[in-house]
């Protein structure tokens, strides 16, 4: 890899991501990609969460666009992995306090690539779904 290359860590995050700001998106149609992405997921559904757009699986939490200004999902995260992130891409990822104590993170969708936004949408499903909705992806998801 050479100097002027985006470097790269375990899940792939590029420190040095296009902008979707930059290419003019919305947070609401930054949304619209984590929609795409995250009903690949057996059960999830499109809801609302404190006003906000939101995705359920078996009516709890898997993410939700935390303010339209903002930009940022919440999503469910493990604790150690967070840290990883955290540290990783200050950048892309951010703890507000009112998350401290929950497997939650912030990710700014205008920085994200779609890649990790996928693996880290589906990991936060596998937190959140039953044994027998694991099987059955395991079985589709299995060639």
């Amino acid at each position: 890899m050479n100097a002027d290359s985006p470097s790269q860590d375990l899940f792939g995050l590029q420190r040095h991501a296009v902008s979707r700001a930059e290419e003019g998106l919305s947070a609401q149609d930054a949304f619209i990609g984590v929609v795409e992405l995250a009903t690949r997921l057996p059960g999830v559904e499109v809801s609302t969460a404190q006003g906000t757009p939101a995705l359920t699986l078996d009516g709890r939490l898997l993410a939700r666009l935390r303010s339209e200004a903002e930009g940022w999902l919440v999503t469910r995260c493990d604790l150690a992995e967070r840290e990883r992130l955290l540290e990783q891409a200050p950048e892309v990822f951010h703890l507000h306090e009112a998350y401290v104590n929950y497997p939650m993170i912030l990710i700014d969708l205008a920085r994200v690539e779609r890649d990790t936004l996928a693996r880290l949408l589906e990991q936060a499903w596998r937190h959140l779904a039953s044994p027998a909705r694991l099987q059955a992806y395991k079985h589709v998801a299995t060639p």
